[in-house]
């Protein structure tokens, strides 16, 4: 396996420390954090379908049409999309 400088340094910088005893503990480190904002990441994108469908059963939803329509004005930059 090849690492590139960049990540070398960093790694390198953060034995610098001493808070790490080697390379190995800098990774599993990293790998945890990232693991955990994955995790955190996705429960967000659960949580929001999940409104998405307890809104669409109460009746909440708008028409893929209008959403379509709302969704370019975006794009464009216009104001006054569909109301």
């Amino acid at each position: 396996m090849t690492i590139s400088p960049p990540i070398e340094k960093a790694i390198n910088d953060r034995l610098a420390t001493g808070l790490y005893s080697s390379p190995e503990e800098v990774l599993e480190s990293a790998f945890a954090v990232l693991a955990a904002a994955e995790k955190e990441a996705l429960n967000r994108i659960r949580e929001k379908n999940l409104r998405a469908i307890q809104q669409y059963e109460r009746g909440e939803a708008i028409p893929v049409e209008d959403f379509m329509e709302e969704l370019r004005a975006l794009e464009t930059g216009e104001s006054g999309a569909a109301a």
